[in-house]
């Protein structure tokens, strides 16, 4: 049974990664160089916010400039490469505020 549960998690880690690659594809295909604007737009953010949601921060990046992107998933292709360049850390879980998104919750990141 351990081991059904832990396929099946990383079944979904495939999954989800894929669905993050071909949104920032997708971004990438409308504004070329999207993914290297938003992450800019994040080092500006992050100077003065030390955690945040992915949902806060494409709120702010948006409302200040950064073309929206095909799908949303895409802002999480900024977030997990900021991850895994040691910018920024998860921390844990907050609840989003997108009505459409039906009480989800998301990542609750810091800065590193």
């Amino acid at each position: 049974m351990m081991n059904q549960f832990s396929f099946d998690l990383t079944a979904g880690r495939l999954q989800r990664d894929f669905g993050i690659q071909r949104a920032v594809n997708n971004a990438e295909a409308k504004t070329p160089g999207w993914t290297d604007i938003a992450r800019e737009y994040l080092i500006v953010f992050m100077r003065t916010h030390n955690q945040f949601s992915g949902e806060m921060f494409r709120e702010w990046a948006v409302a200040s400039g950064l073309p929206l992107p095909p799908h949303l998933r895409a802002f999480g292709g900024v977030m997990r490469k900021a991850a895994i360049d040691g910018m920024i850390r998860k921390i844990g879980n907050i609840q989003v505020t997108n009505p459409t998104a039906h009480c989800a919750t998301a990542g609750l990141w810091e800065v590193v």
